[in-house]
């Protein structure tokens, strides 16, 4: 979030800036508009004219509920209780409503993590992902089946099975083994880690497997450096709490500090693996340190409704995971597909008076928009 003190808060009070990040030179408009040389790569008036456009999204992601049951018994977990399974039909023609509105997006992504574990319908992953193909073929154009797991269920026999199948999997971790296994338990109560982290040594082709550290700790590098070794990839962030990790705002960003620092020594060391496991996960973090390091173009913070949707249980479909269930976020059903007037209700909506007042209002890495909603 910007403060008074933020260089950046200037350019939005009428006065142009030119910022050097790194040995990057940025300049920021009196409009809020950011350039590298001649590249644009932050616009307002974008975002404000293209909040919900089918013509220029490229990437459209259908998020589905693939297992309503799960393994294990983590004692931060979200779930409302055990839902019904979709059937096939149901998923084809949820598919059908995206695709209708989004004829011509460049990829599709299918996600199918859900809040179950997906692992546990390993059958209908399989057959979805071969659905997923025959519509690569007929669109032309890739439809990708993927999810993140615990990974507790990722024997060497079943990622045979979903690398086989050309399904694109990640696995959710909360850090190192002590803080992992506070949380994540099978139902007896035992921690996963040590199982979990054996699966995924054992993934021979790795290079597209990545790691999703979700638990709130200050202590960021210790779990960054933890998970660092499994995986190629690693996404942070610091979503999940519970009593004993009340929401902390300084200490989260104290860590980040702290994880940035570290980076940084490494980088100046000629190491730039850690900064490349971090560039290829799709958190803010990641997005934002993309944006400064390859002038990666991003035109907001939040796609819900935009060109991310999920079906739910009761056989709605809303604007994100995070908003099932929430009546102002319905964007349509099964039956009549996508509503526009919907999406821009809810826009309206959810968007509070400071957020709306902000001059990074767009650019926000912070609150999920819903969750705050």
């Amino acid at each position: 979030m910007p403060t008074k003190d933020n260089k950046f808060i200037s350019a939005f009070n009428g006065k142009e800036e030119n910022i050097k990040i790194f040995n990057k030179t940025y300049r920021i408009t009196k409009d809020g508009d950011v350039f590298c040389g001649d590249k644009l790569l932050y616009s307002n008036e974008f975002i404000a004219k293209c909040q919900w456009s089918p013509e220029k999204a490229k990437v459209i992601t259908m998020c589905l509920n693939v297992s309503p049951v799960c393994n294990l018994r983590c004692k931060y977990c979200y779930r409302l209780g055990d839902g019904q399974d979709f059937t096939f039909e149901e998923i084809k023609q949820y598919i059908k409503c995206i695709t209708d509105i989004y004829p011509n997006a460049e990829r599709y992504i299918l996600d199918l993590s859900g809040t179950g574990e997906p692992l546990m319908r390993l059958e209908k992953l399989k057959q979805l992902a071969t659905y997923c193909q025959e519509l690569s073929n007929k669109f032309n154009r890739e439809f990708l089946p993927t999810f993140a797991c615990n990974g507790t269920l990722l024997t060497k026999e079943v990622v045979e099975e979903l690398q086989k199948a050309g399904i694109l999997f990640g696995v959710s971790l909360d850090g190192d083994r002590c803080t992992h296994d506070k949380n994540r338990v099978f139902e007896n109560g035992k921690g996963t880690y040590k199982i979990v982290a054996k699966n995924i040594k054992n993934i021979k082709f790795n290079s597209t497997v990545g790691i999703a550290l979700t638990y709130s700790t200050p202590n960021l590098l210790k779990n960054f450096l933890a998970a660092y070794p499994l995986a190629p990839t690693i996404s942070m962030k610091p979503v999940r709490y519970t009593k004993e990790t009340e929401f902390d705002a300084n200490k989260i960003c104290k860590g980040y500090n702290k994880l940035v620092k570290f980076i940084l020594n490494k980088i100046i060391k000629g190491n730039h693996n850690y900064l490349n496991a971090i560039l290829h996960g799709q958190d803010y973090f990641a997005k934002f340190l993309r944006r400064v390091v390859s002038e990666e173009r991003f035109y907001g913070r939040c796609d819900v409704g935009i060109c991310r949707f999920v079906l739910a249980y009761d056989k709605l479909i809303y604007g994100c995971p995070a908003a099932a269930g929430i009546k102002e976020c319905v964007m349509g059903d099964l039956v009549n597909g996508i509503n526009k007037k919907q999406i821009d209700k809810m826009w309206e909506l959810i968007r509070n008076d400071e957020c709306n007042n902000c001059p990074a209002r767009d650019a926000c890495g912070g609150e999920c928009i819903i969750v705050s909603y």
